[in-house]
């Protein structure tokens, strides 16, 4: 079971919190909206139109925010992240870029439950954030170095 700290969620339904990972990880929690961010390219989805909100009279057809249901989600998704797959995925995001070390800062959780590892290599690169996208099988589905 994995108990979330200092649990947050804003007007948006945006979850943040802490947590002690497998490993004695400890890291930042956060939740995201997967149809805004393009995971690809880390940008913002520039074709939404938030004043475009499909409804009639420009009501917002969007559904209010479930902060339980996100809770959940973010949880579930955690508590899969083993130690072996944790060690697994630092030694091969390491290896694909080049770092000695890796330190695993923040874990960013999709409200369809879609898993995103943020590294700091702090001897190679302080400024950077490596970003490393996870599979349904929990798999290295894209690094991207910022």
């Amino acid at each position: 079971m994995i108990d979330l700290d200092d649990v947050d969620i804003d007007e948006d339904g945006i979850l943040t919190a802490t947590v002690e990972l497998p490993g004695e990880r400890h890291v930042t929690i956060e939740s995201f909206v997967d149809d805004v961010i393009d995971v690809e390219g880390w940008d913002l989805d520039e074709d939404e139109d938030e004043d475009d909100l499909g409804g009639a009279d420009g009501e917002d057809e969007r559904a209010e925010p479930d902060g339980e249901r996100i809770r959940a989600v973010v949880e579930h998704a955690l508590a899969r992240l083993s130690e072996e797959v944790l060690d697994a995925r630092e030694q091969e995001v390491a290896a694909r870029v080049g770092a000695d070390e890796l330190v695993l800062d923040a874990v960013l959780v999709s409200d369809d439950g879609m898993i995103v590892l943020l590294y700091l290599a702090p001897e190679q690169s302080p400024s950077s954030t490596v970003r490393c996208v996870l599979d349904d099988d929990l798999d290295i589905d894209a690094v991207v170095v910022d």
